[in-house]
């Protein structure tokens, strides 16, 4: 499990569902939610969690798709398995372990150091831990 520190910059809810929006040091994220802790309000320091196996990769930046969490990474290693890669990110100083197929990493041609866009739909982040309650 990858993980981010952010603090909560807004919530939205409607029924049981909450779209929850983040800020880390440059970059804002959203989740998406079906149950929300009522410790969780704007200002909150929290950890996110993002699954490894659910961070999509982009060698340009997108402007044009629905994946709205994009994340400018650089690569900091790629290690090649038999049928998966793991491939380590730095994200505004956190490290990000992104794992895909080898096909796919062989695809992209990810070198140490490559700038990359890495994508994680809203309903794949979690928070792992509230930091300040």
């Amino acid at each position: 499990m990858s993980l981010l520190f952010a603090k909560v910059s807004d919530i939205k809810c409607q029924d049981t569902l909450h779209i929850v929006t983040f800020q880390t040091e440059h970059t804002t994220l959203a989740m998406m939610s079906l149950e929300l802790d009522k410790n969780i309000t704007i200002g909150t320091q929290v950890k996110l969690a993002l699954k490894p196996t659910q961070i999509a990769l982009a060698t340009t930046p997108l402007n044009s798709v629905s994946l709205l969490n994009q994340l400018p990474a650089t690569v900091v290693s790629r290690k090649d398995g038999k049928l998966l890669s793991s491939i380590m990110l730095d994200f505004e100083g956190n490290l990000l372990e992104v794992i895909t197929t080898r096909r796919a990493a062989q695809h992209l041609n990810l070198q140490t150091e490559d700038k990359v866009t890495a994508l994680v739909n809203e309903s794949e982040i979690s928070i792992s831990e509230i930091l300040n309650d």
